[in-house]
């Protein structure tokens, strides 16, 4: 057993005792039982394995997953990629102590139980997701925390329908502490406690009084938990390097960047926060049971945002009142269809008008079938209609719930996006014109590659043109952190969401193959607080998220082009329109990156160099630029941006 240190305390021998027969009883100190999401922090003194042993828990047949290690650096040093069929499984990762620390990322939101186990010469420390489950504890499982002198700490957790109670101990005194857990809605609520502070640093054991899934977290000091109090040093991160080439290559199209807009005009108050979003398209629904019932239609707040927003890119899903998903090909439905075309006829000339039948169908109604049987109803209506050919309308499929995984239901593996979109190809092809998609759960800064693999495999499905571009357009018309109501304020609310988005769009548009990417929804609504904004008076307050998006649009250039990027923690983008270049990123690491530009061209006599920061601070950027290389640090969670004029011949 490792020999125990509390600063400014004397061990006890019977706390020594009675800590070796927790670990004896409990499992050994180096076991991680049954993890869900979170960051284990690995420190080796020696050449050592990871074990990482993983079981069913719950969609995992439709749903492939990957594990991520990084080492000291921030260099992907291995990757645990698990298809959908491996439900069960079994996988080792070497650890170098010259290395280390290491960083083992479990994505959330996991399908699998994800069991850790290392030698007792590895010290590791668990960094849990908040709000969201974390892990399935056995009853009585014991983890330690620290919390440094004189520093406030705030112990929460969620009940997830496994420990109801759990029981905080300070190590020095014994003094004790219960966080009850309780059924909370919305989602978003949790339970916590303030714990007293000290003079000194104070050691605490936390215990869960029952077996099974759990969510725990530290506010005010770090959310860092060990199976051995010992192991939790402070941790040093070192600097990473990013080398970037420009390679001046035009790969494709920049994506359109929208938004969910609200079914209704916007008051006047709105407008102004609205225009600084930038946006190029939207998301909209249209209520077949209510634009035909004479309550204004819709060309009010559509022609709006055409008008004064410069939209002409859109997304129109049918649905029944209060965004009521399942519909049936009846007078209503065709109605409700025909006067939403009119209202389109009616808009600006030249915008593309992209309209799906139906909101996550994959999702929501019964089968494939009586989605399918659904489908071609309205798909024969619209094709009726005298004026659908110049309408500027395009027939969008299947605008399922994810793409390469399945929905959140229990027959997902059936239900897959990209099954139905080529199903529905199968049997419609030459009425399809596009292929579009909400993209839900990718919780981590880590996983946001998804998307691009995403948007590879739709396109591998359509197919390409002879100049590589998709034979059908590619949507994802909704996207956010999480799916539904489940979301958390401290991904939301934060400068997380911020990152998160700036990964999604670079990830997204890094192929040049996606058409549009829209963020749901622009507004906090009452059970789904996800948007842009939140209301305070009536008025729209930005959050974090919002502050990225305008940085990152306010010139938004057209054409991608490709480059070359070594990077794992830091995304990178260069996009250009006509003698105006950028290279857009995101640091995602908590660490400084020294970013390396090899510019292929010489260095431009004026370019700006700004950074979001974790503050939310727009700043200027010191950079050194000699002959063709560039050379800044990128601040730990900054989003960058590098803004230059300059001709250059393709090579």
């Amino acid at each position: 057993m490792h020999r125990l240190f509390f600063p400014g305390k004397k061990t006890s021998f019977v706390l020594v005792i009675l800590l070796a027969l927790l670990q004896s009883a409990y499992g050994s100190a180096s076991d991680w039982p049954d993890l869900r999401s979170g960051t284990l922090e690995l420190r080796p003194d020696t050449e050592d394995e990871l074990q990482i042993q993983w079981r069913y828990a719950w969609l995992s047949e439709a749903n492939p997953e990957k594990l991520f290690l990084i080492n000291a650096k921030g260099e992907l040093a291995d990757i645990l990629e698990i298809p959908a069929t491996q439900t069960d499984g079994r996988h080792s990762m070497r650890l170098h102590p010259e290395q280390a620390p290491y960083l083992l990322v479990i994505p959330g939101y996991s399908f699998r139980n994800y069991s850790i186990s290392h030698g007792k010469y590895t010290a590791s420390i668990f960094e849990p997701e908040r709000v969201h489950q974390t892990a399935s504890f056995p009853e009585r499982q014991v983890l330690y925390f620290r919390v440094p002198a004189r520093q406030q700490a705030i112990f929460a957790g969620k009940y997830h329908s496994g420990a109801d109670r759990i029981i905080l101990t300070r190590l020095s005194d014994h003094y004790r502490q219960i966080l009850k857990l309780k059924t909370k809605q919305p989602y978003s609520a949790f339970d916590s406690v303030a714990l007293p502070t000290s003079s000194g640093d104070e050691f605490w054991s936390m215990t869960v009084n029952k077996g099974g899934k759990i969510a725990f977290w530290l506010d005010g000091v770090d959310n860092r938990f060990a199976r051995h109090p010992e192991h939790l040093s402070n941790s040093v991160s070192l600097p990473g390097r990013a080398d970037v080439i420009l390679l001046h290559q035009p790969r494709g199209h920049t994506p359109a960047i929208g938004v969910a807009l609200p079914y209704l005009l916007p008051p006047d108050t709105s407008h102004a926060p609205l225009k600084g979003l930038n946006l190029q398209a939207a998301s909209y629904y249209s209520f077949v049971d209510y634009i035909d019932n004479g309550d204004g239609r819709e060309l009010d707040f559509r022609s709006f945002y055409a008008k004064q927003m410069g939209i002409h890119s859109s997304l129109t899903l049918m649905a029944g009142k209060d965004r009521r998903a399942v519909l049936h090909a009846t007078r209503k439905s065709f109605e409700g269809l025909h006067l939403w075309l009119q209202d389109s006829l009616q808009l600006p000339p030249g915008g593309i008008h992209y309209l799906a039948f139906a909101d996550e169908p994959n999702l929501n109604f019964p089968s494939y079938e009586s989605f399918a049987e659904y489908f071609s109803a309205m798909l024969s209506y619209l094709k009726q209609q005298p004026d659908f050919t110049h309408s500027g309308v395009k027939v969008a499929v299947p605008a399922s719930s994810r793409f390469l995984h399945g929905p959140m239901r229990d027959d997902a593996y059936r239900r897959r996006g990209i099954d139905w979109a080529a199903r529905l190809l199968k049997q419609h092809a030459e009425d399809i014109d596009a292929i579009a998609w909400h993209e839900w759960m990718v919780r981590n800064l880590y996983a946001t590659g998804l998307y691009s693999d995403t948007i590879r495999a739709a396109a591998d499905l359509v197919g390409y043109d002879d100049k590589g571009r998709p034979l059908k357009v590619l949507l994802i018309d909704q996207t956010n952190i999480s799916s539904g109501n489940s979301v958390s304020p401290y991904e939301q609310n934060t400068h997380f969401a911020a990152l998160w988005w700036a990964s999604v769009i670079i990830q997204s548009s890094s192929d040049g193959l996606l058409s549009m990417l829209n963020w749901f929804h622009v507004v906090d609504e009452a059970d789904h607080q996800k948007g842009f904004f939140f209301l305070r008076n009536d008025r729209l307050q930005a959050k974090p998220v919002a502050r990225a998006q305008a940085f990152l649009t306010e010139r938004w250039l057209s054409q991608v082009n490709r480059i070359e990027n070594n990077s794992f923690e830091l995304d990178a983008l260069h996009t250009r329109e006509g003698d105006e270049q950028q290279l857009l990123g995101v640091n995602k690491s908590r660490r400084v990156y020294k970013l390396h530009v090899d510019m292929r061209q010489n260095c431009p006599q004026k370019l700006t160099a700004r950074v979001l920061d974790a503050d939310g601070r727009i700043q200027t950027l010191p950079f050194v630029c000699t002959d063709t290389q560039l050379e800044l640090n990128i601040p730990a969670q900054g989003i960058f941006k590098l803004e230059w004029e300059g001709s250059h011949a393709y090579r």
